[in-house]
């Protein structure tokens, strides 16, 4: 992965939603690189991250919501940006639960509104 690779991936920009009830939206750019065998599992851990950090914020917001975005290879081989992930949280659920006891191949698993959005790249 090249160093601009590495400073895309490691930008996140947060906003908060007045309209959607002071929702927290992160979104960030797990890799421009499409080949990058690690992306899978990094995009994973950062959002346990991100989860944790919401937690500990003391903003008060009524949901999360994570999006992260890749590069990836589409079926011509050739590089196309994709949502990597799509997934939202209730503040409930995020303030009862402890991050860094949760396994990162289950944390698209537990939003509790509706499923998470998975590319199939990320599955």
């Amino acid at each position: 992965m090249s160093a601009d690779d590495l400073a895309a991936a490691s930008t996140i920009e947060v906003e908060q939603r007045p309209f959607a009830e002071d929702q927290l939206v992160f979104t960030w750019t797990v890799t421009n690189d499409p080949d990058d065998r690690e992306a899978r599992d990094r995009v994973r851990d950062q959002a346990l991250l991100i989860l944790q950090a919401a937690k500990l914020s003391g903003l008060s917001y009524g949901s999360v919501l994570l999006i992260a975005n890749a590069a990836v290879r589409d079926t011509g081989g050739r590089k196309s940006v994709v949502t990597a992930v799509r997934a939202k949280y209730t503040r409930e659920l995020v303030q009862a639960t402890d991050f860094t006891k949760v396994a990162p191949n289950t944390i698209f698993k537990l939003p509790d509104d509706k499923p998470a959005e998975i590319d199939p790249h990320f599955a």
